[in-house]
């Protein structure tokens, strides 16, 4: 053989080479695209609806049961406040009367 016949294999063992690094993963993009088109369709079915309807469930719950634990202190402090301002109020006019004697 001479160099010349070695030459083409080696172009044609170079083009199969190159062929295959570019074929294989270029299946695996095309199946990845297959894939995520598929997940995206069965999301936008069924997974979006199902994960707000859930998400919208454990907000609601959330926000009832921290009204219920915060509803005492805030009734608390709320009865303070009107107790200090109740008690201001008086001190304030007990003191504007004994000015004006």
């Amino acid at each position: 053989m001479t160099i010349e016949n070695w030459r083409d294999i080696a172009l044609i063992l170079l083009a199969i080479e190159s062929f295959l690094l570019v074929l294989i993963p270029g299946i695996l993009f095309y199946f990845l695209w297959r894939g995520t088109r598929i997940a995206i369709r069965w999301l936008k079915q069924t997974g979006f609806p199902q994960a707000h309807r859930y998400s919208h469930l454990a907000s609601e719950t959330t926000h009832i049961y921290s009204q219920k634990i915060s509803e005492p202190f805030t009734r608390i402090e709320t009865g303070k406040t009107a107790f200090a301002g109740t008690l201001r109020s008086i001190a304030t006019t007990l003191k504007q009367r004994n000015l004006r004697r």
